[in-house]
């Protein structure tokens, strides 16, 4: 209920007859409002938002579209929009949406769970949903500045108005902020750091910090170079400044890098990672890459990230997207080392090293979740960090349309091309389906989830955001994942694209039930992802398969499959596994093969043995689906698939009335035939036959 009108009349500044009384009653109409149980309606905003719907919406009128932030570029080709200026899919964030945009009728589901009558839509048609429902986990979590994503690209553009608050700070590098008049608070918030009261530690602590004269931010804001121009050279004790002698460094913090206050620069070797390329292509790439996880949202300006409460680690690894293994690899161990709860790496490593492989390992071992991208050539190879034992490969949708809703006003040449052939249509092409592959991602056997973007960085970005607010849900109510956990979440959360939905202009790309080469586990629903992070009774049991790594090449007659398995998240700790295998990549329900199945307490190690002289004899008989969208063969080459065979570890909850998420992993080998190899081969080099580039 509302309060109104609980004023007293006033007369010559005393209270009327009766006065006494009067309070007595407005105290005892106050304390009954505050009663518990007594729900109180207060106004409600993107960061207090009324309802706590996670879920997809079909319908315009829907709750996504209360609270939403006030970014202008968010909705703003919707009507009811921030600031409806624009009349272009593309001018506004459609991929953030759970629900249909307006500009997209033509785009509606045909079959698969969101269809009509298989799911929440009340009546067909059944218009697809625009993105990957960040809006839905967004009226339940918005992220926590104490949940970091480490993006390591080629740094970080400091006066980003969106960026600039969002950068984790290093306390251990920095003395206690000062106010203007030059006083420390050590009863504030985060240890003496949070001065300005927001909840997080950032640059607007040290705005009004005498010490910092110089502000090079937007409007005259500060900036985290301007900490690092300030105090990176200076010797700190007890969080008190002492000495600052030109080019000082000091490791204060004791963690092997000196002055580190924001992450660090491993390609030149200095603590301040501004973005700097020397190719033109990968201009500001670090930058955007953050933007995409953790832009700063419902700040009235620009747009948002996905996780736009949480905070960067900006670790320039590189002066392109093309980086040395090695040091990818020592991005990987200074993010796990000093707080990073997500890497991203939108990178393609030059190499494949045993270093990297172990810092990767590592990471995984610390429960640090790695979303890392796919080439953008639209290829099946493997592509590392990515091929790495427990990354995550980022794959993408877009709408059939990218590329034909362009504004042609500027006589872009693929305008002539439109113009031709759709001239109806003008530049605002309408969508037929929002399931199209991102032809600048990579497809095949490891794919984990799908955002929506045009590139393999684009959605790696969004990823580790989504990631993020995985983890930060799950903090929110009193819960640390693991890096499985989290993956888990994700993938069998995601929404699952299915054939009948995927057509419109072009070619579809092939996808069935289940998961696919070209999409994985499908395309992301943040909103449902948020949820089950948040119920422990939801949580899937843990499931990792631990060896052989991805693709091996087997000769033996019999695989060992290595895995682990938990249940952390049920009193008894009792789980259910299966090991199954069946040939191609993409396996459909229906053509698995137990290996190995049974019962235990959690945790448990241990391995399951896949005859490979069956897997072969199967092979033998399996033809590889056609793939319109990918490679075209030599007809006399071999298909470098063929061999190829996929290991799925499925682990459940077998409690009477379990609601819980199965918890699965997978990964996929080649069982080698060939006659010609001497015996004991191929060995396993753990490391790639490429030359050094600096020796190059």
């Amino acid at each position: 209920m509302a309060c109104q009108g609980i004023v007293p009349e006033r007369r010559n500044r005393r209270l009327a007859g009766g006065g006494r009384g009067a309070i007595r009653a407005i105290v005892a109409a106050l304390a009954a409002l505050l009663a518990p149980g007594v729900a109180i309606a207060l106004a409600s905003d993107f960061e207090h938002p009324a309802s706590h719907d996670t879920s997809q919406q079909f319908t315009n009128a829907n709750v996504q579209r209360l609270d939403k932030p006030n970014d202008p570029d968010y909705d703003n080709a919707e009507p009811g929009g921030n600031q409806p200026s624009k009349t272009n899919l593309y001018d506004e964030r459609f991929d953030l949406f759970g629900f249909p945009s307006v500009l997209s009728p033509g785009a509606v589901y045909n079959d698969g769970p969101n269809s009509f009558g298989q799911g929440r839509c009340p009546a067909a048609p059944c218009y697809q949903i625009a993105g990957y429902n960040a809006a839905g986990a967004w009226k339940l979590a918005r992220g926590r500045p104490d949940v970091v994503i480490a993006i390591l690209d080629t740094g970080i553009k400091w006066d980003r108005a969106g960026l600039r608050t969002q950068v984790h700070l290093n306390t251990g590098e920095l003395p206690f902020p000062e106010d203007a008049a030059g006083h420390t608070n050590p009863s504030a918030g985060h240890g003496g750091f949070d001065l300005n009261g927001d909840g997080a530690v950032n640059v607007d602590d040290f705005a009004n910090d005498p010490r910092v004269p110089t502000h090079t931010g937007p409007g005259g804001k500060i900036t985290g170079e301007d900490l690092i121009k300030t105090f990176g050279h200076c010797r700190i004790a007890s969080h008190a400044l002492g000495t600052c002698p030109a080019g000082g460094k000091f490791d204060n913090d004791h963690n092997g890098f000196p002055n580190d206050i924001a992450g660090w620069d491993f390609f030149d070797d200095d603590n301040d990672p501004l973005d700097q390329s020397s190719y033109f292509a990968a201009e500001n790439h670090g930058s955007g890459r953050a933007s995409d996880a953790a832009e700063r949202g419902n700040d009235g300006d620009g747009s948002l990230g996905t996780c736009p409460h949480c905070q960067l680690m900006p670790i320039r690894i590189w002066d392109t997207f093309v980086s040395d293994g090695n040091t990818f690899g020592q991005g990987v161990l200074y993010a796990t080392d000093n707080g990073a709860s997500v890497i991203e790496g939108a990178n393609g490593s030059l190499d494949h090293t045993p270093f990297m492989e172990h810092a990767s390992e590592y990471a995984y071992q610390h429960n640090v979740v790695q979303t890392f991208s796919g080439d953008d050539l639209n290829t099946g190879n493997h592509n590392y960090p990515a091929a790495y034992g427990h990354a995550m490969l980022i794959q993408g949708t877009v709408p059939d349309n990218v590329g034909l809703g362009m504004d042609c006003s500027n006589g872009q040449p693929v305008c002539d091309f439109i113009h031709g052939q759709l001239p109806a249509f003008g530049s605002n092409i309408p969508p037929g389906t929002f399931f199209r592959g991102a032809n600048t991602t990579q497809f095949g056997g490891k794919s984990s989830i799908s955002m929506e973007g045009p590139t393999g960085s684009v959605n790696t970005g969004k990823a580790s955001g989504a990631a993020a607010l995985v983890v930060s849900a799950a903090r929110d109510a009193g819960t640390s994942l693991r890096a499985d956990e989290t993956r888990e979440i994700l993938e069998q959360t995601a929404e699952d694209v299915t054939p009948g939905n995927t057509g419109g202009t072009g070619t579809p790309d092939p996808a069935q039930p289940g998961w696919d080469t070209h999409f994985g586990w499908g395309r992301v629903d943040m909103g449902r992802a948020a949820s089950v992070a948040a119920d422990r009774n939801l949580i899937p049991d843990q499931a990792a398969i631990d060896a052989p790594d991805w693709y091996a090449p087997l000769t033996s007659k019999t695989l060992h499959v290595v895995f682990h398995a938990d249940a952390r998240f049920t009193s008894t700790h009792r789980l259910h596994y299966k090991l199954e295998w069946a040939p191609g990549l993409a396996p459909m329900d229906g053509t698995w093969k137990t290996a190995k199945e049974g019962d235990a307490t959690g945790p448990i190690a241990s391995f399951g043995d896949i005859n490979l002289d069956q897997v072969r004899s199967a092979l033998a008989s399996f033809t590889v689906p056609t793939d319109p969208g990918g490679p075209v063969f030599s007809p006399t080459s071999p298909n470098p698939f063929q061999q190829q065979f996929a290991v799925r570890l499925t682990v459940t909850d077998p409690t009477t009335g379990a609601h819980r998420i199965a918890g699965v992993d997978r990964r996929v080998f080649t069982a080698l035939k060939d006659s010609d190899l001497r015996p004991g081969y191929p060995k396993p080099m753990g490391t790639g036959g490429e030359a050094q580039p600096r020796y190059a």
